[in-house]
């Protein structure tokens, strides 16, 4: 499933963002504000991978760093992620 935030990230700023999936929904925030909630995406049976920095289908990547990725072996709450990213 792809989640991506609306928002732009502007150039030469530090910005904080996490997504979760809970069983149902998928999760994008960014920044303290949960920017995405949405039901529409499907799993593989079998996990093949995380692409962290680009969409996936090739054409859009990050021209820039990324401090720190963390993985939680659980589903965050909406209310934790607005927290973990002010």
């Amino acid at each position: 499933a792809q989640v991506t935030s609306p928002n732009t990230i502007p150039l030469m700023s530090v910005s904080k963002a996490a997504y979760s999936y809970d069983g149902t929904y998928f999760h994008a925030g960014i920044n303290g504000v949960i920017t995405t909630t949405t039901s529409s995406g499907t799993l593989p049976l079998l996990p093949t991978g995380l692409s962290a920095g680009s969409n996936g289908a090739g054409g859009s990547f990050l021209n820039g760093h990324m401090r720190k990725i963390t993985i939680w072996p659980k589903a965050l709450s909406k209310e934790v992620l607005e927290q973990i990213t002010q």
